[in-house]
């Protein structure tokens, strides 16, 4: 995609964005947990189809656009899924070639279906061997059982659930509101809310994908995901950042902007340096995923990119919030809203400390690419 597009739909994004800036307050903590205008304009859009192939219906955009989008989104602390929705399940749908996924992914870039990735154990493991659910044939009908947790959204209307089969690992179709199917929603700091999901028996659709395939087109999208959500937390910085210097060069403390004291000076080019290295990581991991590299390179990428964004979104926005003072625990304020979207999205696919282990867990054999090395620098 050529530079000028990108910031036509840059502007488009942040057009858009500005209309309601307020909207994270009116839907934390509320059944489903966003706003369905909201996403039924986004939908209209065409953001949750740029991911999908044009074959698909998609528009083909690739990874670059949809990490843009989302970094605008995190300016502004928006809390609708379109990592979880429009990048993880668009792309693990794509990626199977399974004949239903055409028709799941048109009413999914349609915005009439809300679609979920289970692949995670209680615990919050990323390791896919460690999943929590069983597949079983009986009489001819596949049933599901074990819980899966941090599902996103808690609100969907179908998830696609990773379970051990006897290939393996298997991606299966499981509606929310299926006989055997308990959804639980787990609030997060943010007010959305991720799914707490158990299978009794659950009788599936379908397995949508099997063996060595599951386990490739799983970690495709959880590394193109990973990369998005990392981003999403570069917008959410770069909001808590432009709200901490406007502070600093409008509050007065001795006749003076506060601005002009040489310690907080220092200290808002810190957070400004976090946030220049994590979008160095976040723009290498996006050209390395787009290139076509083998996956070893792309897991490398993708956690390095992510556990840099978590602890960096984490870090800039506590301390903006120390440089405000009293000002920046007040929730009519807005700070909080950075601080509390870093808590959410920092630890969703994952927190930094399991990135860290999992980009350690490629060999320097493995990683050919000097740019996927500099990621977790």
């Amino acid at each position: 995609m050529s530079d000028d597009i990108l910031d036509m739909l840059k502007r488009s994004v942040e057009g858009y964005v500005a209309k309601d800036p307020e909207r994270v307050r009116r839907h934390r903590g509320v059944f489903p947990y966003h706003s369905v205008d909201a996403w039924d304009e986004m939908a209209g859009q065409g953001w949750l189809s740029i991911l999908v192939p044009e074959a698909l219906g998609g528009l083909g955009l690739g990874l670059a656009p949809a990490a843009e989008v989302a970094r605008v989104m995190g300016q502004a602390a928006q809390i609708e899924p379109f990592t979880a929705v429009g990048v993880f399940a668009a792309a693990l749908l794509a990626g199977t070639g399974h004949p239903t996924a055409a028709d799941d992914l048109a009413m999914l870039m349609a915005g009439t279906q809300l679609v979920g990735v289970a692949w995670q154990n209680e615990r919050g493991s990323i390791e896919l061997s460690a999943c929590g659910v069983r597949a079983s044939t009986t009489e001819g009908k596949i049933l599901l059982n074990g819980v899966t947790r941090f599902a996103a959204p808690a609100a969907a209307d179908a998830f696609v659930v990773l379970a051990r089969c006897d290939a393996g690992l298997g991606l299966y179709w499981v509606p929310s509101d299926a006989p055997g199917v308990t959804v639980v929603s787990e609030l997060a700091a943010d007010g959305s809310a991720l799914a707490r999901i158990e299978l009794r028996d659950a009788e599936c659709r379908g397995e949508l994908s099997g063996g060595a395939q599951a386990e490739q087109v799983l970690t495709r999208a959880l590394d193109m995901s990973l990369v998005v959500a990392a981003s999403e937390l570069l917008g959410v910085m770069d909001g808590a950042l432009a709200m901490t210097l406007e502070f600093l060069r409008t509050r007065r403390q001795f006749g003076v902007a506060i601005g002009s004291f040489q310690v907080l000076q220092h200290r808002a080019v810190d957070l400004w340096m976090q946030r220049e290295i994590t979008e160095a990581a976040v723009n290498a991991a996006v050209s390395l995923l787009e290139s076509g590299a083998d996956t070893p390179e792309q897991g490398a990428a993708a956690s390095g990119a992510k556990a840099r964004a978590a602890q960096a979104a984490l870090y800039v926005c506590g301390q903006s919030v120390q440089l405000h003072g009293a000002i920046g625990f007040a929730d009519e304020y807005g700070l909080g809203l950075y601080l509390n979207r870093s808590l959410s999205l920092g630890a969703w696919l994952g927190g930094a400390a399991q990135h860290r282990a999992r980009f350690a867990s490629y060999t320097p054999l493995d990683v050919r690419d000097a740019t996927a090395s500099a990621v977790a620098a």
